[in-house]
């Protein structure tokens, strides 16, 4: 299977506290040659090792399982192989009580409680959530007494063997009985290795024995005892049963060490041969993955990532009928002048010129059918980059020679008309250009001079945009009949579509809940304002006091960052500092870059270090501190590609635009995009052994110097020699042609034009 991204993503999974020296070795001593084997080809490592850093909160919330286990699912979606590897002692581990339980199983297990006061203690820590599809109990947050750990330490055992007295007598699946009799770890291992296709050919298995261990306190930390103080023989057997399974599973993929007990602890000898059998394992199969990537042409990867933006855009499409009617007309009937569309942000702009795109594919076959939506990729916002790869594509499906495009912005607007010229009778040219708004700075592209004001006869192109500058240049360039404007969605509509999003996420609303939701819906009629309220209120259980939702997008956004900042949740400096730092980035930034940043950071390890509950191995933010954050932001963010890697972004504008308001007023701004520039001047202008340059740093390091306002540091990076020849020769390299008309262009030399007019715009006079 080809690899999805450049980007090796492992989960580590193992107990904690018997296993913490292995663990750091693997840290110190074993990801780092990994990560530079990865950067060595152009790709990222990242190891996922959540037992660190698990704080307060995530116990309290009682949500420790689902993030590990979509933890483990996001290694999946990312690295199909390696992804997964398992660390064994002795120890079987904490036994997580189950954090959702059918309703009709959960009416079973009422049935078979008889004790009064048991039932009363289970109807206490689980509540019907009727929004969830179908009905679930839900396992409640630590609150009150129960934060203290000792209160919780006496409740917690007997709630789970309440639960397993009541499973014992029900007829339950395997799958069905997992959640209440398994360890942590193993359903880490069920599904990250029982359950995943051809797992002997990259999970792995590392198993240590200790020799002389004895089944007493004396070894609590290595081996499972009962309340007695003796061995716990159910967890032991479990623990027996799963390294015998993975034997069976993964053939000469699991590798056992030995120690030995030295009466307080146990020895170390095995660790560098642990340390040796990873590193051998894992970059195997990487080197194998890496060796199989294809490299995608630049123009290719252009048309790849708007096609996928556009998608996501229009899975769930609702209504707007007479626009699309508009458009469908306007492509049908024909007009010598380009079609706009003006709407509102967040009035749906993206989706419509999505589906319009589909609805023309459809409408008219054989039709060369040309989308990009501006903003969705780094070089669809430029008006240079933009042009050269409009002209490129039209080239190529008209069988034109691509290598005569030329890539001066003043010469690409004279050629646009021309390239567009060669749409034929038998095939019609349709262009949708989205988001004419969201062009940069460079060239002055939003002017619009380089849109034709005549098209040629067989050519239709479509554009929209906010109200606003480019809204007035298209008024100078069109008749008003060629100017439509995206009218508020009905309420009609914005029911379909809630419940389209509500079935999909297997969720519903109760009506007052509904209700709320939809009469602020009304008064806006903005389909963004309704997706925030739908990823907000999809969180809402059945029993969920109710609560107010802002009555606009920017109140709405500005309340989830307020609730994700709660000390209860995240806490505001890591929340703060998160969307900051990604706001502040150029093109977004991976995640990995974003956790260096954050561990960078003082107040943010400063915050940590104040709330962890473990410290971790290294002065280093903890993967699962971000990855708490990510899970309540993923609907929020997006990725793009951008310098050769998977960067994440905000989904929309304005989330950034309330994060620029919220959290970089005043010298804050500044403060971020200095941080951004120190770390990016401290990587490496080059890979080692191989002259591959970072092109992260070429990309990001001047823009971020320009904002932090770091005259002395942006002066000397815009006169290093060494840095610009590398910006010039390996940025944005573009091939077109093939055989003796093939050409380079390297798109670097035109980057570093615009990292010397932003320079030059901000730079301090005298």
């Amino acid at each position: 299977m080809a690899q999805a991204t450049r980007t090796f993503r492992i989960f580590v999974s193992s107990t904690f506290s018997d296993l913490k020296e292995e663990r750091n070795a693997l840290q110190t001593e074993v990801f780092p040659k990994l990560r530079e084997l990865c950067q060595q080809h152009g790709c990222r490592f990242q190891a996922i090792d959540l037992r660190w850093g698990v704080r307060e909160e995530a116990a309290l919330d009682q949500q420790t399982m689902p993030i590990c286990l979509g933890e483990i699912e996001r290694c999946q979606k990312t690295t199909p192989r390696p992804n997964f590897i398992v660390l064994l002692g002795d120890r079987y581990g904490w036994r997580p009580l189950p954090t959702e339980i059918p309703a009709s199983e959960f009416q079973e297990i009422e049935r078979h409680v008889p004790d009064a006061s048991d039932k009363e203690l289970l109807m206490h820590w689980y509540r019907r959530d009727d929004n969830a599809l179908p009905p679930v109990y839900c396992f409640q947050p630590r609150t009150g007494e129960f934060t203290n750990s000792d209160k919780w330490d006496a409740v917690e055992p007997r709630l789970r063997s309440v639960l397993l007295e009541a499973t014992a007598e029900m007829t339950l699946t395997d799958d069905e009985r997992l959640k209440y009799t398994a360890s942590a770890t193993e359903q880490e291992i069920v599904h990250g290795a029982l359950r995943v296709p051809n797992a002997q050919e990259h999970v792995f298995g590392f198993f240590r024995t200790i020799k002389g261990l004895p089944q007493n306190e004396t070894a609590k930390d290595y081996v499972d005892l009962d309340s007695s103080g003796k061995l716990d023989e159910d967890a032991h057997t479990r623990q027996n049963a799963i390294k015998q399974t993975l034997r069976q599973l993964l053939p000469g993929n699991v590798h056992d060490y030995e120690a030995q007990w030295t009466g307080s602890g146990i020895t170390a000898d095995h660790i560098p041969k642990l340390c040796e059998e990873v590193l051998k394992s894992l970059s195997r199969i990487i080197e194998e993955e890496i060796a199989g990537l294809e490299e995608v042409g630049a123009l290719d990867k252009e048309i790849a990532d708007h096609e996928a933006f556009g998608k996501e855009r229009v899975q769930f499409f609702v209504g707007r009928a007479d626009i699309l009617r508009t458009i469908g007309d306007y492509v049908q009937e024909g007009d010598r002048h380009l079609l706009a569309v003006v709407g509102e942000p967040g009035s749906g702009k993206s989706a419509l010129m999505a589906r319009a795109a589909e609805q023309a594919r459809s409408d008219h076959a054989g039709a060369v059918v040309v989308v990009r939506f501006i903003g969705a990729t780094p070089g669809s916002s430029d008006g240079r980059a933009l042009l050269d790869s409009l002209c490129r594509q039209i080239s190529r499906a008209y069988g034109a020679d691509e290598a005569t495009v030329p890539t001066d912005y003043k010469e690409l607007v004279d050629e646009f008309p021309k390239r567009l010229a060669l749409a034929t009778d038998q095939r019609m040219l349709i262009l949708f250009l989205d988001a004419l708004d969201q062009l940069s700075d460079a060239e002055h592209a939003r002017n619009l001079i380089w849109l034709p004001g005549e098209l040629p006869e067989q050519v239709r192109l479509i554009v929209s945009t906010l109200p606003g500058e480019c809204e007035a240049a298209l008024k100078r360039k069109l008749p008003a009949s060629n100017l439509a404007k995206l009218e508020p969605m009905p309420g009609n509509e914005g029911r379909e579509l809630l419940d389209l999003w509500l079935t999909d996420a297997g969720r519903t609303l109760q009506p007052h809940q509904r209700g709320e939701v939809l009469s602020k819906f009304a008064a806006c009629g903005l389909p963004l304002y309704l997706k925030l309220a739908f990823e907000d209120t999809r969180r809402w259980k059945s029993y969920s006091p109710m609560v107010s939702l802002s009555p606009d997008t920017p109140g709405i956004i500005g309340q989830l960052f307020a609730r994700l900042s709660l000390h209860m949740n995240h806490g505001a400096i890591i929340v703060s500092h998160s969307l900051s730092y990604l706001a502040a980035a150029k093109n977004g930034l991976t995640e990995d870059e974003l956790l260096d940043v954050l561990s960078r950071d003082q107040d943010v390890l400063d915050d940590f270090k104040a709330r962890a509950k473990h410290t971790p191995p290294e002065e280093r933010l903890p993967v699962i501190v971000w990855s708490r954050l990510y899970f309540d932001l993923e609907p929020y963010l997006t990725e793009r590609s951008a310098d050769r890697a998977s960067l994440m972004g905000f989904y929309h504008r304005q989330l950034r635009e309330v994060v620029d308001e919220t959290f970089l007023a005043g010298d804050e701004k500044r403060k971020r995009h200095a941080s951004l520039a120190a770390y990016f001047a401290s990587r490496d202008l080059f890979e080692k052994e191989e002259k591959t340059p970072n092109i992260r740093k070429l990309s990001e390091l001047p823009y971020q110097q320009t904002h932090g306002q770091m005259w002395d540091e942006l002066y000397g990076t815009l006169t290093d020699f060494e840095f610009l020849e590398a910006k010039c020769t390996h940025v944005a390299v573009v091939t077109s042609g093939r055989g003796e008309n093939a050409r380079t262009v390297y798109g670097g030399v035109y980057e570093l034009q615009e990292d010397y007019r932003l320079a030059l715009e901000h730079f301090p006079a005298g």
